[in-house]
């Protein structure tokens, strides 16, 4: 296989609005796999939605991504 770049993009959605990016980032095949600590922490509205793209340039790219958080009332 060849070295692959993968940019990821965390995207949110509050209710009855669009998806708009809060934070990207690059990782590659190359460094094996990465973990990106997001600190201050990202605060999701009640309601909203949450996804991640990511897009390369290189054929056969695999990558996956894993969510990880903190259920937190905010006051």
């Amino acid at each position: 296989k060849q070295t692959a770049a993968i940019d990821f993009y965390l995207e949110m959605r509050e209710a009855g609005k669009v998806f708009r990016q809060i934070s990207c980032f690059t990782a590659s095949s190359a460094g094996g796999n990465s973990d990106i600590k997001l600190d201050p922490a990202i605060i999701i509205p009640k309601n909203a939605d949450v996804r991640l793209r990511c897009e390369t340039g290189t054929n056969n790219a695999v990558a996956f991504g894993i969510f990880k958080g903190y259920l937190a009332k905010v006051i």
